[in-house]
């Protein structure tokens, strides 16, 4: 099923081409946007664990609407990664909190994360206080030392699923070619099951192919770079465009 942002619709046709922002200083996120603009992705993620002054008070709502002027119609998903899950730095809950509701109070970021296994964190009840401030939600889990059995994964999502999550994200790391098609396969099997639009990636080299073939296994958005990436085995935008263009033939 698909999902609509703004003029986007996820889950439908091609995955869409999510870019991340990564930029550390306020100067550097918003000439990241810039570069990013005018590249066009379908959607961008600002990654506020980079963000040096995140947890000042009204930073998040000051550099999500400049980011909003520079990128347009382009969907902003606002992310802080905690370094639980493979992030750049770690936060209480208390922040956690109240960064996503801001940013959802403010409403220039479409889409929020939220790592629904995070310590001390109801996400249950933060999806639903997102959803009620007009947000919608990607519930995530990320594995960066390992890839789970299959079912364990299937079990992932549909805890998602359960929670309301609009979007449900895993990500995982391979240590062999037999975890990139379990990834694949529970890929195939939420998907094909859920409403909702299901976002899965196997990351580093081994893991590339599950960042192309969406299409075929139903995983709605791939994630592509500007610049630096912000996880292992990301492509530059043009050549995924490329190829994904290219699959669709």
């Amino acid at each position: 099923m698909s999902l609509q942002v703004k003029d986007l619709v996820i889950g439908e046709g091609l995955p869409k081409i999510c870019v991340p922002i990564t930029g550390v200083t306020r100067d550097e996120i918003l000439d990241q946007g810039r570069q990013i603009a005018v590249a066009c992705p379908d959607l961008v993620e600002w990654r506020g664990d980079f963000y040096v002054d995140i947890l000042a008070p009204g930073r998040v709502e000051e550099i999500l609407e400049a980011l909003s002027d520079i990128l347009g119609e382009i969907p902003i998903l606002f992310t802080f990664r905690t370094s639980g899950e493979g992030g750049n730095r770690e936060i209480s809950t208390e922040d956690y909190r109240r960064l996503n509701l801001a940013a959802a109070d403010q409403g220039n970021a479409s889409l929020l994360d939220v790592e629904i296994y995070k310590e001390g964190l109801n996400p249950e009840e933060l999806i639903e206080e997102i959803h009620q401030r007009g947000g919608m939600v990607v519930a995530s889990n990320h594995h960066f030392d390992q890839t789970p059995y299959l079912m364990e994964m299937i079990e992932i999502l549909t805890d998602m699923e359960e929670m309301e999550a609009d979007i449900l994200k895993l990500a995982v790391m391979p240590k062999a070619p037999e975890d990139v098609l379990n990834l694949l396969q529970a890929t195939r099997r939420v998907s094909a099951l859920t409403p909702r639009p299901v976002v899965t990636m196997s990351m580093g080299k081994l893991g590339v192919v599950s960042r192309i073939s969406g299409q075929t296994f139903g995983s709605a958005i791939t994630f592509a770079t500007v610049g630096e990436a912000s996880a292992p085995g990301q492509i530059p935008l043009e050549e995924m465009r490329k190829i994904l263009v290219s699959l669709d033939r």
